[in-house]
């Protein structure tokens, strides 16, 4: 398979989930963390999902829910937890949306920049306001280091981290030193050796000299505010109550896995990109809170001073806010229809009069329309490979074609190689060469084009991928490939891709056994 072209595979994207939220590996952890055991198996089926064996579907959401479960034993309360939950189901789906619809010309790196700064930012920006919104995480009365204090800061080329942010809030929250926070007990104690250990750990943390599993700081913070409450008195050092634990251990959390997820993006790319993404969160942070804002002081104004249970007033969080956005969806739906309804050209011209921007903002809401403008008016750096749309649409119409011949594809296979596109189409050449054959009955011969074709388009052919996919499966089961059959299928499930003779049937045994011995023996002429 060539992977110089595409986006990021599923199993490299759950690696990258697990890696940030820092659950493995891990060498000091909560008491209910996993044993060597579990971690073993979970490590078996992040290396399953990762060669994309079995039921994708089925893996990948197990593994969500293994993850979820493993950060609850750091992170306690059920707000914040399903409220991080439900925003990194929110970006996962953009993924898979993604992956469905839009191809790719770009390498995996100018991928993922594209993907961050199209869609990620808005769409993280957009989460977080949705779901601290919806699961009421105002009434726990967490405190935080500031705003946007979980992004780094970047000044005169030095970059200082969220969890270096996160610690010295957490010293001045709890009104201690660094030292007194993590050795707060006497030098002669019997514990002070751990805590000594425990404070030039977290003076490494603080100045960016390696991260800490989230088991490890957890651990560590956990640790020392033990040890406080039991050295402490009501008059000169308080202690730290459970409610204050639980918003350092939520800090922490973020902290870490935002650090980890901005080291990763600096070791990859330039510094100016990372700041601009900074100042874009920023940017649309700010105009999606414009958008809420009425609708979020109508439902406070509403529930000011009256007597209601939590329960009561969580449940009219959860609903309300699921109708506005229910609502907000629907107008940003109507914009995309307008749009689409003129040309490139008239959008620009639109959007490009600070007049009419405002007009658009006042019935469509900032997020959007300033998004779209600054879209418009900031050309893109990824210029499309010379020739690059020429020869897709020419290798679509050899393979629809049924008079397309030999000479025909090597005539095409020399204007790939000569435009260098051989590598960011990689799947086009072989899928010609695959339906050549089909056409011919000789599907023996066309399989191997298929299978190329196949694993080739995964991550970067995009909507293209819908008769391919079919076609796979199709040929897989005329050469009795039962298992390359269902790695088709599966693939087809995850992408929400209506496979002939299954469409929206449950993928038992039963019905999989009848679309293989259907797909046996059926021809289909328009490929």
């Amino acid at each position: 398979m060539n992977m110089n072209v595409g986006f990021p595979t599923l199993g490299e994207l759950i690696q990258f989930t697990y890696d940030t939220a820092g659950v493995l590996p891990r060498k000091r952890g909560l008491e209910d963390e996993l044993d060597e055991k579990e971690k073993k198996s979970l490590q078996k089926a992040l290396s399953r999902l990762a060669k994309e064996e079995g039921n994708i579907n089925e893996n990948f959401g197990d593994l969500i829910k293994k993850l979820a479960f493993i950060v609850a034993g750091y992170v306690s309360d059920p707000r914040a937890n399903f409220a991080i939950g439900e925003s990194l189901m929110d970006l996962l789906d953009v993924y898979q949306a993604i992956l469905k619809d839009d191809g790719t010309y770009l390498d995996k790196a100018g991928t993922i920049k594209w993907l961050i700064n199209e869609f990620i930012i808005g769409r993280l920006a957009l989460s977080i306001k949705k779901h601290t919104l919806r699961f009421n995480i105002a009434a726990r009365n967490f405190s935080t280091p500031g705003k946007f204090w979980f992004l780094p800061t970047i000044e005169n080329g030095k970059v200082t981290y969220p969890l270096e942010k996160a610690m010295v809030w957490i010293y001045e929250k709890c009104d201690r030193t660094q030292k007194q926070f993590h050795c707060p007990d006497d030098f002669n104690s019997t514990k002070y050796v751990q805590q000594e250990q425990n404070l030039e750990n977290a003076q490494n943390w603080i100045k960016n000299n390696g991260l800490p599993s989230l088991p490890a700081l957890i651990w560590n913070f956990n640790y020392s505010i033990d040890r406080i409450n039991d050295t402490s008195n009501s008059n000169t050092n308080p202690c730290i109550d459970n409610h204050l634990r639980e918003n350092i251990c939520l800090i922490l959390f973020i902290a870490r896995a935002s650090t980890f997820v901005f080291r990763e993006l600096l070791s990859n790319f330039e510094l100016s990109f990372v700041g601009e993404i900074c100042e874009k969160f920023k940017i649309q942070s700010n105009d999606i809170s414009d958008d809420f804002l009425e609708f979020e002081t109508s439902i406070k104004n509403e529930l000011t001073g009256r007597p209601y249970l939590q329960s009561y007033l969580d449940e009219i969080w959860l609903n309300e806010t699921s109708h506005f956005l229910a609502s907000y969806a629907n107008i940003q739906t109507h914009l995309t229809k307008s749009l689409e309804a003129i040309s490139y050209e008239d959008q620009c011209k639109i959007f490009q009069n600070p007049i009419e921007v405002q007009n658009l903002v006042q019935r469509f809401g900032k997020f959007s329309i300033k998004s779209i403008a600054a879209q418009l008016n900031s050309p893109s750096s990824n210029e499309i490979p010379e020739n690059f749309p020429k020869l897709l649409l020419n290798g679509l119409d050899l393979k629809n074609n049924n008079n397309t011949s030999q000479d025909d594809i090597a005539l095409y296979e020399v204007n790939l190689k000569q435009s260098n596109l051989e590598l960011v189409l990689p799947w086009m050449l072989p899928w010609i060469k695959g339906a050549y054959h089909y056409r011919r009955e000789e599907y023996q011969l066309a399989f191997p084009f298929f299978k190329e074709a196949f694993n080739s388009a995964k991550y970067c052919a995009g909507k293209n991928q819908y008769k391919l996919v079919n076609q796979f499966v199709e040929v897989a089961a005329k050469n009795n490939k039962r298992l390359e059959f269902n790695k088709g299928i599966r693939w087809a499930q995850y992408l929400g891709i209506e496979i002939r003779w299954l469409r929206k049937d449950e993928p038992t045994d039963e019905k999989l056994d009848f679309v293989f011995a259907i797909m046996q023996k059926a021809n289909y002429h328009s490929l």
